[in-house]
């Protein structure tokens, strides 16, 4: 829980202070991966995929690391690749 806190607030700051960066998506990704090992599906779920869209507006959507997210989506949806 306090690692899923400390990360609620760098988000707050990495968005207020430099905007949805590759940083936040990053944090983000983080929390979605604490979500989802916490069992908490619905939140990982909605985390992983509003990361996956920031990094595709950062990186664009055939950059190598979208796809490994997108991989991650499939995995916590249980649909795999």
């Amino acid at each position: 829980q306090e690692a899923e806190q400390l990360l609620e607030q760098a988000l707050v700051l990495t968005d207020r202070f430099f905007g949805k960066n590759i940083d936040y998506a990053a944090t983000e990704h983080s929390l979605a991966l604490i979500c989802e090992k916490q069992g908490r599906r619905e939140d990982a779920l909605e985390r992983m995929e509003s990361a996956i869209s920031d990094l595709i507006r950062i990186l664009g959507a055939d950059h190598e690391r979208v796809g490994q997210w997108q991989r991650e989506l499939k995995d916590m949806r249980g649909i795999g690749v």
